[in-house]
């Protein structure tokens, strides 16, 4: 009897799991049929993973390293990173969005945007309880990125500015506070005044404005598009805030000075045609309204958008679509401007006479 029972219990269970056996199979192949999300999230997972490993390793030279280029964009350390390569471990989308920014590939292409309508922007924006340090990081960022766009081929920026962009008044300490200072001032909801003098100002961001100068002059050629009312709002500004007492007389004085010595280099590059780095620039001013400030790097491997937003942030993209508009419409500005760059001395003459004689009535009305 005992024996009967448990042969019938074996095989009860034996039958229990070849039924769970074909269910699941059948399962699976439904999975399949009708591609459901969950198998597909799992497949996708691990494709992005791997289109991103083949875009890093894409995007450093033949004699660079993989493992300390990783290293040194990401704050992990060696095995973290073997394991991102071996496919163990994701990348996250922050740090894929990172490595998109500093190592010069396309994210739009890695995370498979195909609707044109759409596109990815990361938004460079300063965090006001940590301005400095926030400050530092995204200079960093910014330096990193030159710096790998170096190694590519037909390196090229065009840029059209209604307003002074960093590249011109970072080389100015008291210039370059200034801008840090309007902008922390605007989002600070606090309703006490904090003075231009209040803003320190470390030895390590003046390293890095000047690393930032030295790689962005770097590029082999660029071209600027000029507002010929370009001064106004940085004049504007210091106006405003001396009118306040925020700015004292002699930091007037001071920033006066920055604007004359920005405008008297400024000049000399129009005249050159190049920067004391050797990098060829054509500079236009424009004989029409530039609504926005555009930035526009490519190469021969990827097309970098930025536009400025918000005073010192902005929205970069490495769509193809954005990055194709912005390059043929900052070309067809050319056609309503003209180039001073050695040439159209008439021109050249009357626009920075007018930029100096605007700066020196600044605190006069």
């Amino acid at each position: 009897m005992l024996n009967t029972v448990l042969a019938l219990f074996r095989f009860n269970i034996e039958g229990v799991i070849k039924c769970f056996t074909i269910l699941m199979n059948r399962f699976y192949l439904i999975l399949i049929t009708v591609r459901h999300p969950l198998l597909k999230n799992m497949k996708d997972k691990y494709n992005l993973n791997d289109q991103v490993v083949s875009a890093i390793k894409g995007s450093i030279p033949k004699n660079g390293n993989v493992i300390n280029e990783l290293m040194e964009v990401l704050p992990i350390g060696k095995e973290a990173v073997y394991r991102r390569l071996r496919g163990e471990v994701p990348f996250t989308f922050e740090e894929i969005a990172k490595l998109s920014l500093q190592m010069g590939f396309s994210l739009d292409a890695i995370i498979g945007v195909k609707n044109q309508e759409r596109a990815v922007f990361h938004l460079n924006m300063l965090d006001i309880d940590n301005l400095i340090e926030d400050y530092c990081l995204k200079l960093g960022e910014y330096i990193h990125f030159f710096r790998k766009m170096r190694d590519q081929k037909q390196l090229k920026a065009r840029f059209a500015f209604n307003t002074l962009p960093y590249s011109f008044y970072l080389p100015f300490e008291n210039l370059a506070k200034f801008r840090l200072y309007r902008w922390f001032y605007q989002a600070n909801n606090m309703q006490s005044y904090v003075s231009f003098s209040e803003l320190n100002i470390t030895q390590e961001v003046l390293d890095m404005q000047v690393a930032f100068i030295e790689e962005s002059r770097s590029i082999q050629k660029a071209v600027f598009i000029l507002d010929r009312d370009i001064f106004n709002s940085i004049i504007k500004d210091i106006n405003y805030f001396f009118k306040l007492n925020l700015i004292m007389p002699e930091e007037l004085e001071q920033l006066k000075s920055d604007l004359f010595e920005l405008i008297n280099e400024l000049e000399t590059i129009s005249i050159s045609g190049m920067y004391k780095t050797g990098t060829k620039v054509s500079i236009y001013l424009a004989n029409v309204d530039l609504e926005a400030s555009h930035s526009h790097i490519e190469s021969d491997i990827v097309g970098y958008s930025h536009l400025r937003v918000l005073a010192v942030n902005g929205l970069d993209s490495q769509n193809s679509k954005v990055s194709d508009a912005q390059r043929d419409w900052i070309e067809s500005l050319k056609r309503c401007s003209t180039l001073i760059t050695q040439s159209g001395e008439v021109d050249r003459f009357a626009f920075f006479r007018k930029q100096r004689v605007a700066v020196s009535n600044i605190g006069r009305d």
